[in-house]
């Protein structure tokens, strides 16, 4: 399929945001606690201030981090992940070692567990054996995927160097070789290899998970013991209470980290309880641990990363990232801050909202208020609200207000909102908010029976229901509703397995007189060939377009309806995509197609016709193809793009087209080279660009429906022109208005 190279979108400033919450590791590196998490790296002082982040979007190449090392002679930090890669961060820059993600054929399973280093060389724990590296050009040594009587391909889940013999601890067994006067090349011989084992010590049961060093012993943990080695014989020290999720070594003696809010010391009954923080919020389970100068420093699976206090006393860290990586619907509201939903059934993390710089957080356990985590999915009204549903405990309305946002919760002790089961009245599950002309807001009673499709809040606040009639004994389940500009509303089956497909209805902007109201259903039981919807969006030419499970349909002529309720539109389906999955559908501000999918994004002319262009991890920064869902700013150009392992963000220049001219060109002056382009703003609608030298030659000619475009210096034969004045001519043939601007270009390359 061929892309429009003349019509392909400039994407610029991407930013990738993340959640640190979910913590996997923790290292001391110079007075610095480097915190691994499932979303990147954030660096902390020991008093808890923030001092970095790192993520895809400035450096790394991955994000859930397995493992960190820190190898002092070459002064390089080593961060290894899931799928192999090994970032590493050296004089302030990153490089990477992607030759264990290469042998993803030869190793199916190749996560990174762990790193040790001595003299030039970095030994890898693999989840399929040994892998070495020169620590200073970062090229591979040589690999050991089979060792003595074990089989081929066994994990190395812990690796150790203690009393100049290297230990690699396996599921099962723990293993070591003298690294006195040997080479490389003997190490990777299996033979040479010898099994750590005594009478009575293994156990079929057995599957460990730590190993830590002290002066004296080195300790191995699987989940409920700790043993200990002198070198001579394993001795069992301790039994754990519960699961063991990390070790570490105080003054010579071991600590337990346990992932059920206490820490345990070993052969002590000393054991340090916290479940809440500070301000006496819950944390939830610990998932790693570290002991630096007296200090104690927890991360947590799911609540982030901070310091003990005391027994059951405990200051969380904050941090810049967002919520949770999994982004399940976008917003942007009237400031253009985007909010995010995290999902809903079976679990969610709460929204959040973007706040100048920083995230503002709504979780249960820091605002009990919303009552539970599953809100999916986030409606941004024209009038400046925010709501946001959920699987469970009704809607949230947020009001703007100076400061930031009012909050309400609306379930069926406040509103009309009904149960979705009838032994649970309070299990309020509901679907997208919709404005109406009128300043109605329509809230979706997502799933029940013999209840309101729609609980409607007037602009007086009072509630109002709508077509209890139409779903009498039926259950029904829809998700989410846009009007189009003659009052009809759309609104998608949330049950792509039940043949529901599109609903629409106009009610004539009558509540109480149901005898003008126009309702139908466009399915296949209905006489079309479009199966269930997985997405719905309607254009500002009031086409909808549904995504499916294999390609788009277009719902055109939406006004017919009005006339013939029982004969629906024309549909047609799209020849493009046509055997692709599509997840959300997205309008920008000149009326064309954002379509995320599991194969990245395509963006599509007006009409569905033409590929703009497809973004993918192989073209783009994007972190992933599989695309959750897609929120445009429209009046800034901003694209956000949600995903389940973090939120990215980038910059086009399709924005809103003014009422108006108020041309803008910057930067000025324009540097070419420097510059990456200078962008000329405040276009009105369908206007025709000229750029003109100083005595009125044509260098550039544009014809644009954006309020904004990008010029990168260039002449009509890809020629960069020579320093100068230049005048930026804009016409409106829609509104016959014409406005001009003088820019200077400077060229030092060409003498200017």
């Amino acid at each position: 399929m061929s892309v429009n190279a003349q019509t392909a979108i400039q994407t610029y400033n991407w930013k990738t945001y993340t959640s640190f919450n979910s913590v996997t590791t923790i290292v001391e590196i110079q007075d610095e606690l480097w915190v691994g998490t499932k979303g990147g790296i954030i660096v902390y002082d020991t008093a808890g201030k923030q001092l970095r982040s790192f993520t895809t979007a400035n450096g790394l190449l991955e994000l859930s981090v397995s493992t960190i090392f820190h190898d002092e002679k070459s002064g390089s930090v080593f961060v290894g992940y899931e799928n192999g890669i090994i970032d590493v961060y050296r004089n302030g820059s990153w490089s990477h070692i992607t030759d264990i993600l290469d042998a993803s054929k030869q190793y199916p399973n190749r996560r990174v567990n762990g790193m040790v280093s001595r003299e030039d060389t970095l030994y890898v724990a693999t989840a399929f054996g040994l892998v070495f590296f020169d620590t200073r050009t970062l090229t591979p040594l040589g690999q050991l995927d089979k060792f003595e009587s074990l089989p081929s391909l066994t994990a190395v889940n812990r690796i150790a160097i203690w009393k100049n013999e290297l230990y690699a601890l396996t599921p099962k067994i723990l293993l070591k070789i003298s690294l006195q006067n040997t080479s490389l090349l003997s190490l990777q011989i299996a033979n040479n290899w010898s099994i750590v084992q005594e009478t009575g010590f293994l156990k079929d049961s057995e599957f460990f998970t730590q190993m830590k060093v002290s002066n004296q012993y080195l300790y191995i943990a699987n989940s409920d013991f700790v043993f200990r080695y002198n070198g001579v014989r394993i001795d069992t020290i301790d039994r754990a209470d519960y699961p063991i999720r990390d070790l570490q070594i105080v003054s010579n003696s071991i600590v337990y980290v346990y992932s059920a809010f206490s820490i345990r010391f070993a052969g002590s009954s000393s054991i340090l309880y916290f479940s809440h923080n500070e301000q006496n919020i819950p944390i939830g389970s610990i998932s790693a641990g570290l002991f630096t100068k007296n200090a104690f420093f927890v991360g947590f699976q799911n609540t982030g990363f901070g310091k003990v206090l005391a027994t059951n006393s405990f200051n969380l860290f904050q941090n810049d990232g967002i919520i949770s990586n999994a982004v399940t619907s976008i917003g942007i509201d009237s400031k253009s801050a985007p909010w995010i939903a995290t999902g809903g059934n079976p679990a969610g993390f709460g929204f959040s909202y973007k706040l100048e710089d920083r995230w503002k957080f709504y979780e249960k356990v820091n605002t009990p208020f919303i009552r539970d985590n599953v809100y999916d999915n986030v409606s941004a009204l024209e009038n400046g609200e925010v709501w946001l549903s959920s699987f469970g405990v009704g809607t949230i309305r947020a009001i703007p207000t100076d400061s930031g946002y009012d909050l309400i919760r609306y379930d069926n002790t406040n509103s009309p909102l009904v149960g979705a089961v009838d032994s649970d009245p309070n299990y309020v599950i509901t679907g997208q908010t919709c404005l109406d002309f009128s300043g109605n807001r329509f809230v979706i009673n997502r799933w029940t029976k013999n209840g309101p499709l729609f609980c409607v809040l007037t602009p007086n606040n009072e509630w109002k229901t709508f077509g209890e009639s139409r779903f009498t004994n039926d259950n029904f389940e829809y998700d989410q509703v846009q009007m189009d500009r003659f009052g009809t509303f759309w609104v998608k089956s949330a049950n792509r397995f039940q043949q529901r497909g599109i609903l629409f209805f106009n009610y004539n902007r009558t509540f109480d007189d149901k005898s003008d109201d126009i309702w139908g259903t466009i399915n296949e039981t209905f006489g079309s060939n479009m199966p269930n919807p997985t997405a719905m969006a309607v254009d500002d030419n009031s086409v909808v377009w549904v995504g499916t499970t294999s390609g788009i349909w277009r719902i055109m002529n939406t006004s017919a309806i009005l006339q013939n309720p029982q004969r629906p539109p024309s549909i047609t389906r799209s020849q493009l995509l046509s055997n692709i999955s599509i997840n959300h559908i997205a309008v920008d501000a000149i009326n064309q197609k954002w379509v995320s999918t599991n194969e990245g994004i395509w963006v599509l002319n007006e009409d569905g016709t033409e590929v703009v262009q497809i973004l993918t991890t192989s073209n783009s920064p994007l972190i992933t193809n599989v695309i959750s869902t897609i929120g445009i700013d429209k009046k800034n150009g901003i694209v956000y793009v949600g995903t389940s392992i973090g939120l990215q963000s980038f910059e086009t220049p399709i924005v809103t087209p003014a009422n108006q001219f108020s041309l803008e060109c910057y930067p000025s002056p324009f540097v070419i080279r420097q510059h990456s382009f200078m962008t000329i703003n405040g276009l009105e609608i369908d206007s025709e660009v000229r750029i003109l030298t100083s005595s009125g030659t044509l260098v550039k000619f544009y014809n644009t429906t954006s309020g904004s475009l990008n010029w990168d210096g260039k002449d009509m034969n890809g020629q960069y022109v020579p320093s100068g004045i230049y005048i930026v001519s804009a016409h409106s043939g829609i509104n016959n208005t014409t406005s001009v601007k003088k820019v200077f270009v400077k060229n030092n390359i060409h003498g200017g």
